[in-house]
């Protein structure tokens, strides 16, 4: 859930609590385009690598998403989303 903030401020926040983020779970809250997003995060100085994850989908079929993985942080931004977040949570994250 954004609650108010901007997407790159969501996924930002993810990164910096998970070191990862995936494409099926920014389409649960409401991100489509986590592509250009991590593209700006990209020009502001932060680094990526990216893997494709494979599951299971309820049915039984497999599935793949696509994830990208925090490298190399931004040293000027990273203190600013300094909060504890359960890993059970995750789909209700607050900023």
């Amino acid at each position: 859930m954004l609650d108010n903030k901007t997407q790159k401020e969501f996924v930002l926040k993810v990164l910096l609590e998970q070191g990862e983020i995936s494409r099926n779970f920014c389409l649960r809250n409401y991100i489509s385009r986590l592509g250009a997003v991590i593209y700006s995060l990209k020009h502001d100085g932060y680094v990526f690598t990216t893997f494709v994850r494979e599951n299971l989908k309820p049915d039984g079929r497999k599935g793949k998403d696509f994830v990208y993985k925090l490298v190399k942080e931004d040293e000027q931004t990273s203190f600013m989303f300094n909060v504890n977040v359960k890993d059970d949570d995750i789909d209700g994250v607050r900023v």
